[in-house]
């Protein structure tokens, strides 16, 4: 009988898919790398002065939002700095994030393109207790 060993990539947290690149959580804690999957290389690591391994991330473009620890943020490849959103179940578009703060009842639009986020609240919707992100909304990632 022959035992053939198999790698795989593991996972620590948090990943999103952009194109083919993997973005995942780095070694040390607030860090980010991307890996391009066609390559099979690490082609950027970055920080997000979060100090907290991210829990969740969505990448789209130059864009790359985390969230960690109750703080959340979107970091900006082209500035190469990270700006605060407001935390809470969220969805990446090209230059803002939207997200649902369930104890408010409301869904906020921040604007990020630029380096200072602006929000704004853009509708009502009350707490259900169940995730409401890609049932009753969603964002057309690319639209404006």
């Amino acid at each position: 009988m022959t035992i053939r060993r198999r790698e795989f990539l593991k996972v620590a947290s948090a990943a999103a898919l952009s194109g083919a690149v993997l973005w995942t959580a780095g070694t040390t804690p607030g860090t980010v790398t991307a890996y391009d999957l066609t390559a099979k290389r690490t082609t950027e690591t970055l920080t997000t002065d979060a100090g907290c391994t991210p829990t969740e991330l969505q990448a789209l473009g130059r864009y790359l939002y985390w969230t960690c620890d109750g703080k959340a943020g979107v970091y900006d490849r082209t500035a190469a700095k990270s700006v605060r959103v407001p935390a809470g179940e969220a969805e990446l578009g090209d230059g803002f994030v939207v997200t649902h703060d369930k104890q408010a009842g409301k869904l906020t639009l921040t604007t990020v393109a630029g380096g200072t986020p602006e929000s704004r609240v853009i509708g009502d919707l009350p707490d259900t207790g169940a995730s409401q992100r890609n049932v009753r909304w969603t964002v057309d990632p690319s639209g404006a």
